[in-house]
């Protein structure tokens, strides 16, 4: 079974909070009715598929490896980029946390491990 590779969930993830465009996805210009910043789980598993070449991105399970990327960010004092990611039938996200998460500045992954030591 495939497992998800954090970091690039994280790139995936920031990249979206960022509204930048990457792999082909345009976080500034989502799909009809979602807001500007975030991704569908269906965006999620194609832009991850083309990264990676895993064409078992689809059946991947999101909910533990986000988890655990939100777990971390919020060692690092950062809030959860696990916001941006929309689930069909799910509320959207509250607009405060969804707000901070497109303001944050985000580090690479690597310089997570630097603001973890420091907190």
């Amino acid at each position: 079974m495939s497992t998800v590779d954090p970091e690039i969930l994280y790139l995936i993830l920031s990249k979206t909070a960022a509204k930048e465009s990457f792999y082909t996805f345009n976080a500034a210009q989502p799909g009809p009715g979602q807001l500007p910043g975030t991704i569908t789980r269906r965006q999620l598993s194609a832009v991850y598929e083309r990264i990676t070449g895993n064409r078992n991105a689809g059946r991947l399970g999101w909910d533990a490896p986000l988890t655990q990327l939100n777990g971390l960010l919020k060692k690092c004092k950062l809030p959860p980029l696990g916001t941006v990611l929309l689930a069909e039938g799910d509320a959207p996200p509250d607009a405060a946390v969804l707000a901070q998460v497109h303001a944050a500045k985000w580090p690479t992954f690597s310089g997570l491990k630097t603001l973890l030591q420091k907190s």
